[in-house]
């Protein structure tokens, strides 16, 4: 009997090393880097903010895609969010998965868009904590950041207050419900209507470049139309480009939609990104801009401008459309010096 009984301790106490053994996920098994896309935003611009985590560890971890990322700021969880946010993911990808496994040299990574939340409805300087729970026992939590959010001033101010003043007509008019009772609905000064995340649904596109041309808030119309190179691998790009596989192309809003692919739309992303670059210095996506201008020079066949916009690029700034831009010339003039 006693000898059971030492075999059912010594069992119970390696099951419990066992179990330790596979959920036991420190923080520094996971590295964190957090990338804004906006860091000097005026109220109603978009504020993406990309979410990094490599896993490190050993054990593997198994979590689930239903965790949705909670936002903190100023030390107050947010729940209000009038915009989804940007996909959550896996590389390799298990979107398509309700739950999948973690393994060592995995990476996760989400993007939210602050703006989607109200504090960011008001200038101010905030302090945000971003966390993700991957499962009951595993939450990601990524380092703390400080973003500082302002007021528009010239024509940027001007075009935000003619957006504010319709939005206040619109909200006065009553909204009945199927009980016939007035139904009064929270908006965001920013008038998020869509997962596309257009600001001032209730001033007219075609107004606000007629008018506001040199309006930030008018450049952000082009900034989804607009294909961001760094999406892609250089070296993947530059086999692309190279061997005359370059099919970038979408549906693009010019006056009216059209769809461009090919050579008709890096024509239309090189002279729309330098339009803006000319007409709306203070831009913040400016640099990713003159990455896609560049890129659409060397599509074309003219390299040597696409060249020195690169080279200008790399010169000015440390950015990652920077960092991207050098290891694409890098790649494109190793390939050269082969032929």
């Amino acid at each position: 009997m006693k000898l059971e009984k030492i075999l059912l301790i010594a069992f119970i106490i390696m099951l419990q090393l066992s179990i330790n053994s596979k959920g036991s996920i420190k923080a520094n098994d996971f590295t964190y880097e957090m990338i804004i896309f906006n860091s000097n935003p005026i109220i109603c611009e978009p504020m993406h903010v990309l979410t990094i985590a490599k896993y490190v560890g050993e054990n593997t971890i198994e979590a689930y895609h239903m965790h949705q990322a909670e936002v903190i700021v100023n030390n107050e969880k947010l729940v209000s969010d009038v915009c989804t946010a940007g996909p959550a993911g896996i590389d390799p990808d298990t979107s398509h998965l309700s739950k999948y496994k973690i393994k060592n040299g995995d990476v996760i990574k989400f993007a939210i868009n602050l703006r989607c939340f109200s504090p960011f409805w008001k200038p101010g300087k905030y302090n945000v904590r971003i966390q993700k729970r991957l499962n009951e026992e595993t939450i990601l939590e990524y380092p703390e950041l400080s973003i500082v959010v302002s007021e528009p001033t010239g024509i940027d101010r001007d075009l935000f207050e003619l957006s504010q003043d319709r939005k206040l007509m619109k909200n006065n008019t009553c909204k009945e419900d199927r009980s016939g009772n007035c139904r009064n609905t929270i908006k965001s000064p920013c008038t998020v209507s869509s997962n596309a995340d257009k600001c001032f649904d209730n001033v007219s596109w075609e107004e606000m470049i007629a008018q506001y041309p040199t309006s930030r808030y008018a450049a952000w119309i082009w900034e989804d139309n607009i294909y961001d190179p760094i999406l892609d691998n250089p070296k993947s790009l530059v086999n692309s480009i190279k061997n005359k596989n370059y099919l970038v192309g979408r549906s693009v809003w010019d006056g009216k939609w059209i769809s461009l692919n090919g050579m008709k739309y890096a024509e239309w992303t090189k002279n729309k990104s330098l339009e803006i670059i000319r007409d709306c210095p203070s831009f913040p996506a400016k640099e990713r801009f003159m990455l896609t201008a560049a890129i659409s020079n060397i599509v074309l066949g003219d390299e040597l401008q696409g060249v020195e916009l690169l080279k200008g690029l790399i010169r000015r700034s440390n950015s990652r459309e920077a960092i991207w831009a050098k290891e694409f010339l890098e790649e494109w003039m190793n390939q050269k010096t082969k032929f």
